[in-house]
């Protein structure tokens, strides 16, 4: 990569709080608090106007209401002792794994509906709240209610506290290193909820027979928890007779740059236009620029990245001065409206997420822009009176690309502020933060990289693959494997998996359906194009070949469908999901039933 900088770090520790200062290639993926604040939000404010002092009102309220009460009762706050190592009988060590419980509902027969919480630890107000707050609707507890069955909400090793290993509070890392983290793998973790559901005996309820060979268990996941649910039909339709898999990305791969194909389509052509000028403009100066305009391009970027309300004591590790900032963070630095943003366009769509953003692009004046140079400060980026008349050219055209670059600075540093102040604390921990990022570097992937050479790539073609193998995986994981092994995802079917009793389901507009099942060549040329049809197909038997049971819900996001705010609502995906997945299970539980009588017989 040309002249790029080694970026090598002093000691582990670095690397790591590193890591924590910038943000992590994915954030599809998120805490259930996170997940609790993202789905009232859309209900309170979808399709309203962008406006911050409300989403700062709504957060207060949320944040108050994942904190459980002194003395409150609600679901079991429990553990089940697991193998470290399922696949080893001769490894006799085991760890306590959480999983909170909501039995209210239950009467004998009825179906456990496991909602698995992902690769985040799981605060137990939050999972208090999912299960037992009137002004929540949380479909895993909405079912339970239906069919008189139990709702889990279930913590996944090397997350919150279920840990096989102590994980360094401050480095997020096992003092093990290797020999922790190589039970962290797809295989061990999907079988941890296999075992949890063949032995099922929990408190108050050892009369009962609820292991999964006489109760059916049902998988609800969204995001990465959507892919484990798919698998687990694939791998283990003993144990799990059913899932409700939302906004699973199946299609585990390397270069996950076709994410960034729903946001293009959703960004005006100015805008499109002036942000693809921009990142080339710096590119072009980090490949081809005198070594002054390198160093007034990085002093430039340096400062748009401290300038937030919390300053720089927030990024312990940034490098102390803008001359050592190497490719690789540059091009992380100027890929934040589309990779850190809390309020991002995965969750939020565009117009919440990026419309603010485009429109500060677009009035950018350059006539009362201050011109950065080497004896700029920071204060210099954010001065613009930003009156200039949008044209359908856009900045890059009207002026030039440096112009564009300029105004996407000023626009990323005003989203950044923004971001902050509408979310000031951490969304997750450093240990969660560590072992998610060494579920991507070995076998999960999909890396959010640039689409260079595409002509209407927003992100740094500095950006790349060979640059996460080295910064984001290596620079932590040293015995990390070369490259993340996808086959270990990818041989449950990927795209072309059909398993029986699931109900896939995606929002149109998120960027992860293109690698999803129900991807199309509108967001992704080499999707499949497999039809998603609403007909319940029979239970055990997998739809055919061209054809995905469940929803794409018009104009919505990720993992729109498994929570909102309680209340009338409309066409909203949680209660169509809802109705659709109680009918497949209306067709479906008869049979478990049936099941469970002859075996009783024999």
């Amino acid at each position: 990569m040309g002249s790029q900088s080694s970026g090598s770090w002093k000691d582990t520790t670095a690397r790591v709080s590193m890591l924590a200062s910038k943000r992590l290639c994915f954030h599809y993926l998120l805490s259930t608090t996170i997940f609790v604040f993202l789905f009232i939000l859309h209900q309170y404010l979808l399709p309203s106007v962008f406006d911050f002092s409300k989403l700062r009102d709504m957060v207060s309220k949320i944040s108050a209401a994942t904190v459980p009460t002194s003395g409150s009762s609600g679901p079991l706050n429990l553990t089940v002792e697991l193998p470290i190592d399922h696949f080893n009988p001769q490894d006799t060590r085991t760890f306590k794994n959480r999983y909170w419980l909501n039995d209210t509902f239950y009467e004998k027969g009825g179906p456990v509906f496991l909602y698995d919480a992902g690769e985040a630890g799981v605060p137990s107000g939050a999972a208090q709240r999912l299960l037992n707050n009137d002004q929540i609707v949380f479909a895993p507890l909405e079912l339970a209610k239906k069919y008189h069955g139990m709702a889990i909400v279930w913590e996944h090793r090397f997350y919150g506290e279920s840990l096989p290993f102590t994980l360094n509070i401050t480095t997020g890392l096992a003092a093990e290193g290797y020999d922790a983290y190589k039970y962290l793998n797809n295989e061990q973790a999907v079988e941890d909820v296999v075992c949890f559901a063949n032995h099922f005996q929990p408190p108050g309820h050892e009369n009962d027979i609820l292991t999964s060979d006489s109760t059916p268990w049902i998988w609800i996941g969204g995001s990465y928890p959507g892919i484990r649910a798919a698998i687990i039909r694939q791998r283990n339709p003993d144990a799990f007779f059913a899932s409700w898999s939302s906004s699973g990305p199946v299609k585990t791969q390397v270069d996950g740059s076709v994410y960034y194909n729903p946001i293009q389509q959703a960004l005006p052509s100015n805008c499109s236009a002036d942000i693809h000028a921009a990142i080339t403009y710096a590119d072009n100066v980090l490949l081809e620029g005198s070594p002054d305009g390198i160093d007034i391009l990085k002093r430039a970027i340096y400062y748009s990245k401290i300038l937030n309300p919390k300053g720089n004591s927030s990024l312990p590790n940034y490098p102390e001065y803008p001359c050592d900032l190497n490719y690789w963070e540059i091009a992380s630095i100027l890929s934040y409206p589309f990779q850190g943003s809390f309020l991002s366009f995965q969750s939020f769509g565009y117009q919440l997420a990026l419309s603010k953003f485009c429109n500060t692009i677009e009035t950018w004046n350059p006539s009362n822009a201050t011109n950065f140079t080497f004896s700029s400060n920071s204060s210099d980026l954010e001065i613009n009176s930003l009156n200039a008349l949008p044209t359908s050219a856009g900045v890059s055209a009207n002026y030039s690309p440096k112009d564009a670059f300029y105004a996407y600075m000023y626009a990323s540093i005003e989203k950044r502020k923004a971001d902050f102040a509408f979310f000031p604390g951490r969304s997750r921990s450093m240990p969660d933060t560590v072992s998610w990022t060494w579920q991507l570097c070995t076998q999960f992937a999909q890396f959010q990289v640039s689409q260079y050479p595409s002509p209407k790539s927003i992100i740094s073609r500095f950006y790349n693959v060979t640059a996460h193998k080295i910064y984001f995986c290596h620079e932590l994981f040293p015995y990390a494997p070369e490259f993340p092994q996808v086959d270990e995802i990818l041989k449950y079917g990927g795209w072309e998996m059909r398993p029986s009793n699931v109900m896939f389901t995606n929002g149109e507009l998120d960027p992860w359906r293109t690698e999803g099942v129900q991807a199309d060549t509108g967001i992704n040329p080499q999707a499949l194009n497999r039809k998603t049809t609403t007909v319940v197909p029979k239970c055990n038997e997998p739809p055919p070949a061209d054809e995905v049971f469940g929803i794409v819900y018009p104009g919505q996001r990720h993992v729109s469908d498994l929570s909102r705010k309680a209340g009338n609502v409309t066409g909203n995906p949680v209660d169509e999901g809802l109705a659709l997945f109680g009918e497949a299970l209306d067709a479906w539980l008869p049979y478990f039933k049936a099941k469970v009588k002859r075996d009783s017989v024999s």
